[in-house]
């Protein structure tokens, strides 16, 4: 283990979905009972998901947070201020460009950001596409706010989308790996991680998770070295880099396992609460 001096900590930065959740995509009652405790005694918590803000309003409603890092720090909102910065979104070029070359993969494609989630497919993929769809009405996409648009189109060009925070990628484990790997090589200035190994998420370059905990960093006036991180997929390498003290789960991937300083249990087994109350209770 590092040397890290947990009496020093004073802010903690989580992701949500394989870190702080349950498989269930809530947080079990023993988890939030120790991140109360935390913030009770003054620790700031920070939420730092690739969701968009307005899911992470509805699913950490009992959960006792001061910073939401939404969309992997294209939006961040200050909870008791309601102060939110937007950082830069992929605009329509971007869009085709990146689209254009999934084409060739069977993949389908989500635009998502805050206002939306919009699907993408070809007609030969479209079975695939629609059950995709229809999928996601039962996970948290389908459950955002009011307002929020959810429809499907076969033609990129006709869902009319000027900007977007995040574009995402489903599909086999290998048309995954290859479209990430033309991807980085073809359009280094966008940024590709995957979140698990059959989902991929493309943004502007300038975005990350670590770039956003920064930023909150710099507004609370606090050093890299008094946080510490958790995550489990790739969006979550620069996350866990920008704290002082890293822990990736145990069920997450090999590459994020490999940036940390930790390694602890699973979150089915409330991994990162009992990693808390160890280091940070039980002192």
């Amino acid at each position: 283990m590092k040397t890290f001096d947990f009496n020093k900590v004073k802010m903690i930065a989580t992701d949500l979905d394989g870190t702080l959740f349950m498989p269930n995509g809530k947080p079990s009652a023993f988890t939030i009972n120790i991140l109360q405790q935390l913030h009770d005694k003054g620790i700031i918590i920070v939420i730092n998901s690739g969701r968009p803000l307005g899911s992470i309003d509805i699913t950490c409603k009992d959960i006792p947070y001061d910073w939401a890092i939404g969309m992997n720090g294209q939006m961040i909102k200050n909870k008791h201020t309601n102060e939110i910065i937007v950082n830069k979104a992929l605009n329509k070029e971007d869009i085709f460009k990146i689209y254009g070359i999934a084409q060739k993969y069977h993949v389908v494609c989500n635009l998502h950001d805050d206002k939306c989630s919009i699907a993408v497919f070809s007609k030969r993929d479209i079975l695939f596409g629609i059950a995709y769809n229809l999928l996601e009405q039962f996970r948290w996409i389908g459950k955002q706010k009011k307002g929020f648009k959810k429809a499907y189109y076969l033609d990129i060009k006709k869902c009319g989308i000027e900007t977007i925070g995040k574009i995402c990628f489903a599909g086999p484990k290998k048309h995954i790996s290859r479209l990430t790997n033309e991807l980085d090589h073809v359009f280094p200035q966008y940024k590709c991680f995957r979140v698990s190994p059959n989902w991929l998420e493309v943004l502007d370059g300038s975005i990350s998770k670590g770039n956003g905990l920064k930023q909150v960093l710099k507004k609370e006036n606090i050093n890299a070295n008094e946080c510490i991180g958790f995550g489990d997929g790739e969006n979550d390498i620069e996350l866990l880099q920008a704290c002082g003290y890293s822990c990736a789960m145990k069920n997450g991937m090999e590459k994020t396992k490999e940036n940390a300083n930790e390694i602890i249990e699973a979150n089915i087994d409330d991994g990162l609460a009992h990693f808390l109350q160890e280091y940070l209770l039980k002192k």
